[in-house]
């Protein structure tokens, strides 16, 4: 089994992105902090409407103002931006990856209504 750096890691995550399919993050976790993450994506839809971009960095913001605690590793995610790509996984959020920042744009979410 090849073990991919994070350079190539990137590149899996373009490509999948492109060609709209979701990628398979390993180690994935808990899903006691995808719940927080979606509260905070529905909630960032809400207040920019359908027209403004949400960008993954804006929903570590707004997570981190709602709860200053909030540490992604206790929940077994080595960085943030795992944690998008574990909902994206699970079909919860649809990203698109933005070669130019090398982030994401949250396009859609899966609502619970």
């Amino acid at each position: 089994m090849d073990v991919l750096g994070p350079a190539s890691l990137v590149g899996v995550l373009a490509d999948a992105a492109v060609q709209g399919a979701r990628p398979r993050v390993a180690g994935a976790i808990d899903l006691g902090a995808v719940d927080p993450v979606m509260e905070t994506v529905e909630d960032l839809f809400a207040e920019r409407g359908a027209e403004d971009k949400v960008w993954g960095f804006m929903v570590k913001q707004a997570l981190k103002r709602r709860k200053p605690g909030f540490n992604e590793s206790y929940h077994g995610f080595q960085t943030f931006g795992r944690l998008p790509e574990d909902a994206w996984d699970r079909g919860l959020l649809e990203l698109e990856y933005d070669e130019k920042s090398g982030g994401y744009n949250v396009k859609s979410y899966a609502s619970d209504d």
